[in-house]
């Protein structure tokens, strides 16, 4: 590599790990991958599927509430937090998606300092907690910052991934 070559941000790095981790996911309706980091070191991964040794919404299909979410599948973020346990605190959480409003809540309660997502998600069961969104519900507790796809993969830009 020329020196005059620019290397890859870390926050694309981790991104970009996010969406190699939702490859993995397992639900039929959306795949997400999150990754936890903290001093630049990946500390956990996770990604949207059936708890273990049960069977996938991809084998089986997914079975979904009256607002449409899958209620078989774990969020890729509840895994990453469940595997990284205690170590959560003070991380950052990479996700291929804005988080709903129920890993809002387990973030903001796991201690994670800043999440950075790659693509919009609304929740609108954020107006129930009377936000209009996930991001006014994080205000004050966690940083939000969404990463531009033009600095991630070829296969992120073209959603191929």
């Amino acid at each position: 590599m020329k020196q005059t070559e620019k290397r890859l941000e870390w926050k694309f790095y981790f991104a970009n790990m996010a969406l190699s981790a939702a490859l993995r996911a397992t639900c039929a309706k959306i795949r997400v991958g999150a990754i936890l980091v903290k001093d630049k070191e990946v500390i956990s991964t996770g990604y949207n599927g059936a708890p273990k040794g049960m069977k996938h919404c991809i084998e089986i299909g997914c079975v979904e509430d009256a607002e449409g979410h899958c209620v078989r599948s774990l969020h890729a973020e509840v895994n990453a937090i469940m595997k990284a346990g205690r170590d959560a605190r003070g991380a950052e959480l990479f996700c291929t998606h804005m988080p709903c409003i129920e890993c809002c809540k387990l973030i903001i309660n796991a201690g994670i300092k800043k999440i950075y997502y790659v693509f919009d998600y609304y929740d609108k069961r954020s107006l129930l907690l009377g936000c209009s969104a996930q991001l006014q519900f994080l205000e004050g507790w966690v940083k939000v910052e969404r990463i531009s796809v033009t600095n991630l993969s070829h296969e992120a830009r073209t959603g191929s991934w």
